[in-house]
């Protein structure tokens, strides 16, 4: 009775049959068992020839006498037998197998050389196959698994595989060149090295201007050109070994330079290693999967805004592109602080972020016409660690928030914005959002020209720039939107918030998670204040503390000003401020620490202004005050001009410009020795006046000795005028 091995064996659940392993043999499939008659079918794992029929017992006893172990086949079944099938391929998969299944019926005869002769001969009659293809698909059904899958066509394994075998005179592999005077040279592994030296060259001499075709003409002109002497002069051939053959050509290095890896090594050297890592690295895990709940973690980034401000006074000054600052919770994705302002990214400008992030919104809301109890921004916590991406968080803020807040810094590397995306992000969809409804968009080329500056100037005139003031209430406005409105997408929620059905609402998940994971801690936003605002030496004078151009004084200070009064000089204190240019904290032996000053009346014009605003406006009074001189002088000329003129018409001699110009000269001499005549009568007079005033009152008069006449070697004022 001939039996089939699923009878004998039961399905399996895994298709692949156990190998025999030996020490120092080849390993051998087990493709058939028949244990009533003592037979086993083996194959050779290299698929070399047709599996062969030996006695089970031999087998066993080779087994345990040579210590042959049995493994399963798992760790060498190849994937491609368990890989999604198409429609196409599934249809020749079936067909191929309902011709050798007739076969796989008749083992174990179809193992005898003579019996599996007449019945692929049979097979053949039956359905009309050719010889080679039955054999071929019998050979893949017992070589890998027994299984229908191995009868699908393996294209991933079709061409020249074998790397390091390529001989210099073997024919060009693959198709044939178009349009080319015989055949190319094959890329042999020394041809590889050629290649490989030269893209290395062309990285190294254009660095970030790389490009393949660049590397394979520089390839073409070190290695397949030499230099001869032809009739005493130099010129450049062919290499002698291109006498039979063509240089490879740009098809064969692109296919070199894309299967060789080089492509990785060559982006990292020109793109360098941060930059490749940022646009291609391997991601495992998120951001929030990090972090327990809100305040666990922010990320703080800054970047310069696409779009100019004007003044908030003078919409006729233009000040530039702002910068932004926005801190952002990890957990819940919420916006929880921001700084605008024409300042660079530095300590200052990140400490002013934070400390927006860490203390109440009630005040800023309010000075941008919100209210509260609607527009929601519930954010007033501290965290528990930082993550920024420079040293702009050094100073004595940072070591406050370390020492006193117990805030954790984390520091990524430079120019991989990859690693702290929440607030990389943000970025972009705001510049997308604002653009939708504010006018004056900037491009931000990495170099502004004098063109796209006139630009700028001819959008202030026009009036499309929103001023510093406005735009800043577009930024609260996108933050509030954003925080109280905005879906995210994407969110890799906890199981717990899935459960509690939280919508993906940044302010919805901040609010949950404080009432359920806890609330970050809180501290004084007064002491907050003191800590986090920038630190400066001042002066106080008579009037208060003189700062970037602007006085402060408060009830307190008065002491100090009157002692700079009394002394006539300054005195030195430390203040702490921010630049919205309204108050500054004065150190000093008190309680808190500090004592406000806010901005004295006689700067009244700056109340509600920055600092960099009222610089701004100052610097615009100058230039118009400077315009109005040039003005005035071109005025005075014209009616020098004028005046010249008529005396001219009333003179009988006609005038040239040599005679005007001296005429001229003479009038401002004349009117400068009456000048200084009546001066000398005037001070004879009062000293004579002097003396008699002192002789009447019995007063000692004493005898000046009169000075010589002074010397006509150096010449007079005078003189040098009519000169």
């Amino acid at each position: 009775m001939m039996l089939r091995p699923e009878d004998m064996f039961g399905p399996a659940v895994d298709p692949y049959d156990p190998l025999i392993n030996g020490s120092g043999m080849d390993r051998e499939i087990v493709v058939w068992v028949d244990e009533d008659r003592d037979v086993v079918a083996l194959m050779s794992a290299r698929n070399v020839g047709w599996p062969r029929l030996e006695r089970l017992s031999a087998v066993v006893a080779r087994i345990e006498r040579d210590g042959m172990i049995l493994e399963p086949a798992e760790r060498l079944s190849p994937s491609w037998l368990t890989r999604k099938v198409g429609d196409e391929e599934r249809k020749k998969r079936d067909a191929r197998m309902e011709v050798i299944r007739p076969l796989i019926d008749a083992s174990p005869a179809i193992f005898d050389p003579l019996e599996r002769g007449r019945l692929i001969a049979g097979a053949m009659r039956r359905t009309g196959r050719a010889r080679n293809s039955i054999k071929k698909w019998l050979l893949r059904y017992y070589a890998n698994g027994r299984c229908a899958n191995a009868l699908l066509d393996r294209y991933e394994g079709c061409g020249h595989r074998r790397p390091g075998t390529t001989g210099e005179d073997w024919r060009k592999l693959g198709r044939p060149s178009q349009g080319l005077e015989g055949f190319p040279e094959n890329v042999t592994p020394a041809l590889a090295r050629e290649f490989a030296a030269a893209t290395d060259r062309e990285v190294k001499f254009v660095g970030e201007a790389f490009r393949i075709s660049g590397a394979y003409d520089r390839w073409k002109n070190e290695s397949c050109h030499v230099q001869v002497e032809v009739d005493g002069v130099r010129t450049t051939r062919l290499h002698e070994r291109y006498d039979t053959k063509a240089p490879a050509t740009y098809a064969q290095f692109l296919y070199w330079y894309r299967n060789d890896g080089r492509h990785e090594k060559t982006s990292r050297k020109v793109l360098g290693t941060p930059i490749y890592e940022k646009d291609n690295r391997a991601i495992r895990s998120t951001s929030t999967n990090e972090t327990w709940g809100p305040g666990a973690r922010f990320q703080i980034d800054a970047t310069v805004v696409n779009f100019g401000v004007t003044s908030r006074t003078n919409k006729n000054v233009l000040l530039g592109r702002p910068y932004l600052y926005f801190v952002r919770d990890v957990w819940s994705r919420m916006i929880v602080g921001y700084y605008l302002g024409l300042q660079a990214p530095s300590q200052i400008t990140a400490a002013l972020a934070l400390l927006n992030a860490f203390t109440p919104k009630d005040a800023v809301l309010k000075a941008f016409g919100f209210d509260p109890e609607v527009d929601r921004w519930p954010s007033e916590h501290v965290c528990a660690s930082l993550l920024h991406d420079g040293g702009e968080l050094t100073g004595h803020w940072g070591d406050w928030l370390v020492g006193r807040l117990a805030i954790t810094f984390e520091q990524t590397s430079g120019e991989r914005g990859d690693l702290k995306g929440a607030v990389e992000s943000l970025f972009q969809w705001a510049d997308v959002e604002w653009s939708r409804t504010t006018k004056g968009r900037i491009s931000p080329p990495r170099y502004r020209s004098k063109a796209k500056r006139n630009a700028d100037l001819a959008a202030v005139a026009a009036g499309q720039l929103d001023s510093i003031w406005e735009f800043e209430r577009k930024v609260i406005q996108f933050i509030l939107d954003f925080n109280n409105d905005h879906v995210l997408t994407g969110y890799d929620a906890d199981p717990d918030m899935l459960a509690a059905g939280v919508a993906r609402v940044p302010a919805d998940m901040f609010e949950w998670g404080i009432a359920n994971r806890g609330a970050p801690k809180r501290w004084d936003p007064e002491q907050v204040q003191f800590h986090m605002m920038p630190r400066e030496r001042a002066r106080v004078y008579p009037d208060g503390i003189h700062f970037e151009g602007r006085v402060f004084t408060t009830r307190e200070l008065e002491p100090l000003q009157a002692e700079a009064n009394r002394s006539g000089r300054t005195l030195p204190v430390e203040i702490s401020y921010d630049l919205s240019g309204q108050r500054v904290l004065w150190h000093t032996d008190v309680p808190s620490g500090f004592i406000t000053c806010e901005l004295a009346d006689r700067d009244r014009a700056f109340r509600g202004l920055r600092f960099e605003d009222g610089k701004a406006l100052e610097e615009a009074r100058r230039q118009a005050e400077h315009v109005r001189r040039v003005e005035e002088d071109r005025k005075r000329a014209h009616k020098a001009h004028e005046s010249r003129r008529e005396r001219e018409a009333r003179s009988s001699v006609p005038a040239t410009d040599t005679r005007t110009v001296a005429q001229i000269r003479a009038d401002n001499a004349a009117a400068r020795r009456s000048e200084r005549q009546a001066e000398r009568e005037t001070a004879f007079c009062d000293h004579a006046s002097r003396a008699r005033d002192a002789r009447s009152e019995g007063a000692t008069i004493h005898q000046l000795s009169v000075s010589p006449r002074p010397s006509y070697s150096v010449p007079d004022l005078d003189e040098i005028d009519d000169a």
